[in-house]
């Protein structure tokens, strides 16, 4: 099926995209590609991605998508396993569910300081993406956000996220560093569950609540900082994290009532707890 314009006073710059056929287009709304190639170039006036419109198109490797689109549904690019390469213009404020799920070979893409939601699974398995950068015009990341992105090294949170879904950075196995921001209350279930490579971790003063399994099977943990705001540390939130050899609590509070509590619920082994200086 062709472009299908609403009338001649159509604003899509359409003239420096060759093979228009290929995409399927009702009121600025991208239904489906049904092309081959493996460089796209997303028209201008389009405004929305529609679910599933590039998934499983398995000669896709580079995509460009213009500053018209507002937002990319659910599913638009996943599995789409050749996809080395996004650019996403300024413009886009949603990433829908599972958009780049699956995507194993995406190694590059850039987030526009436009983007404010990154949907649940949005980067899920994509395993071989070494980095990506969280503008600070975020304000939430999905459950699952990153699950299984087993190449990402290092992750900046912005100051403008408040919420983190449940198991967001799950088996991001060579994660080493993680930076959270000062606006976050809750560490939610499973986030950084089976991050292997995570060493040291600070937590702000303003978490208040550590979820179930936050940091189970981390076993290359070696360091957490835990603040007098923590009220809540959830089951078997520090569960199989062999090498932990210092949770650093503030001074004095080494044998407070709640210290000595996760003490013996949380991390079983009075030694490794130490007061900061």
């Amino acid at each position: 099926m062709g472009v299908v314009k609403d009338d001649k006073k159509s604003e899509w710059n359409l003239r420096k995209v060759c093979n228009m056929s290929d995409f399927e287009i009702k009121h600025g709304y991208l239904i489906e590609y049904h092309g081959k190639s493996s460089e796209v170039v997303i028209p201008d006036g389009v405004t929305y991605i529609g679910t599933n419109a590039f998934a499983e198109c398995d000669n896709l490797e580079s995509v460009t998508i213009p500053e018209s689109v507002i937002s990319i549904g659910d599913a638009a690019f996943a599995d789409c396993y050749n996809l080395e390469s996004v650019n996403i213009s300024e413009g886009v404020t949603h990433i829908g569910r599972g958009v780049f799920k699956d995507c194993k070979n995406l190694e590059s893409i850039i987030l526009p300081s436009s983007v404010t939601h990154i949907g649940d699974e949005a980067f899920s398995g994509c395993s071989n993406l070494p980095s990506v950068t969280i503008p600070d015009s975020v304000t939430h990341i999905g459950f699952a956000a990153f699950f299984g992105c087993s190449n990402l090294t290092s992750v900046i949170i912005p100051n403008s996220v408040t919420s983190t879904g449940r198991f967001a950075f799950l088996m991001c196995t060579s994660l080493e560093s993680v930076t959270i921001p000062n606006n976050v209350t809750h560490i939610e279930p499973g986030a950084f569950y089976s991050c292997t490579n995570l060493k040291i971790m600070i937590i702000p003063d303003s978490v208040t609540h550590i979820g179930d399994e936050a940091f189970r099977d981390c076993n290359n943990l070696r360091s957490i900082t835990i603040l007098a705001s923590i009220t809540h540390i959830g089951k078997q939130a520090f569960r199989g994290c062999k090498n932990l050899t210092e949770v650093i609590v503030p001074k004095g509070a080494a044998k407070s009532r709640f210290v000595k509590k996760i003490i013996k619920n949380r991390f079983r082994r009075k030694s490794i707890i130490k007061e900061a200086e």
